[in-house]
C-alpha cells in the first residue's frame, strides 16, 4: 500500500508536489497506508488539479467558457430528438392520437 500511495502522489500537480510532496511522503512513511488513505489521496489529487491556481506558485486554473447560445441550441436539439416521437415514426404518433380520441 505504501508503494501505491507513493505513486498516487505523482498524480498531483507539479507545483503541489514541489511544495507539499516531501511532507506527505514523510507522513506516509510514519503511518500505515490503508485503503481509505489511498481514496483520500486520490480525492486530494483531483481537488489539487481543480484548484491548482490556489497553490502558491501554481498556474491559474483553465476555465472553459461555452456560449449560452451553444448550450441552449444543443439542449433544444437533444430534447427535440429524444422527446418527439414524430421524428422517429410519424405513423405511431397518429395511431396514438386516434386510439386516445373519444368514440
Amino acid at each position: 500500500m505504501r508503494r501505491l500511495s507513493g505513486a498516487v502522489i505523482g498524480l498531483y500537480p507539479h507545483t503541489w508536489r514541489e511544495r507539499y510532496g516531501e511532507e506527505v511522503r514523510d507522513l506516509l512513511s510514519e503511518h500505515p497506508a490503508r485503503f481509505g488513505t489511498l481514496v483520500d489521496l486520490l480525492y486530494g489529487a483531483l481537488d489539487a488539479w481543480a484548484h491548482r491556481g490556489l497553490i502558491p506558485g501554481g498556474e491559474p486554473s483553465m476555465k472553459i467558457r461555452i456560449p449560452a447560445a451553444a448550450i441552449f441550441g444543443a439542449g433544444g436539439l437533444t430534447l427535440l430528438t429524444l422527446w418527439n416521437p414524430g421524428i422517429h415514426d410519424m405513423s405511431s404518433l397518429e395511431r396514438g392520437w386516434t386510439a386516445a380520441a373519444p368514440a
